[in-house]
């Protein structure tokens, strides 16, 4: 991953978009990526629909040591564990991309025994994943591995690699304390009508 730069696509903003947050954890630019602050009882004190697990100061999860996800009421909320949601969300707060999260381990060849799908890899204590060296969130279909990208992902992939649930990718290339090195961005990557994704390549 050394030396990865973006190539950034030709198309507007409807196909690569750069969602920064404020200083809250909201995201400026888009309503359907936040990253959420907890008060002491994990409860995410900024928004019900989108809820990260609480880090410490170099973003580990202090919680779990892996990242948590879990399933949402009706409501959107997460009821389970109330530390990680990360999803596309409509207007009511519940997540129409996957409906829930799971808590994932996996065995030796990092496939999720669980659920059936490669969702989240371990992390070391310095909050970096050893596993991969970058964060994955999908599902997926049989293949269960995203042939088209090695960096972060939140899609539901068919069998072509093409986003089918939410028509984009959410893209994040991490350093060993989890922070976008590269742009100091959530990359949100959309798809034209053919699939072909306008996306920053690693």
């Amino acid at each position: 991953m050394a030396g990865s730069s973006f190539v950034i696509a030709r198309k507007p903003l409807n196909y690569l978009v750069l969602a920064h947050f404020d200083e809250t954890g909201f995201c400026e630019t888009t309503n359907y990526l936040v990253l959420a602050r907890f008060d002491e009882t994990r409860f995410c004190q900024t928004t019900n629909y989108l809820v990260l697990a609480q880090f410490d100061d170099i973003r580990f999860c202090e919680t779990t040591n892996c990242l948590i996800l879990a399933h949402f009421d009706e409501t959107g909320f997460c009821q389970t564990t109330n530390c990680l949601i990360l999803a596309h969300f409509d207007e009511t707060g519940f997540c129409k991309t996957t409906n829930y999260l799971v808590l994932a381990q996996f065995d030796d060849i990092r496939f999720c025994e669980t659920t059936n799908c490669l969702i989240l890899a371990h992390f070391d204590e310095t909050g970096f994943c050893q596993t991969t060296n970058y964060l994955v969130l999908a599902q997926f279909e049989d293949i269960r591995f995203c042939e088209t990208t090695n960096s972060l992902i939140l899609a539901h992939f068919d069998e072509t690699g093409f986003c089918e649930t939410t028509n984009c990718l959410v893209l994040a290339h991490f350093d060993e304390i989890r922070f976008c090195k590269t742009t100091n961005y959530l990359v949100l990557a959309h798809f034209d009508d053919s699939g072909d994704q306008r996306t920053p390549h690693f």
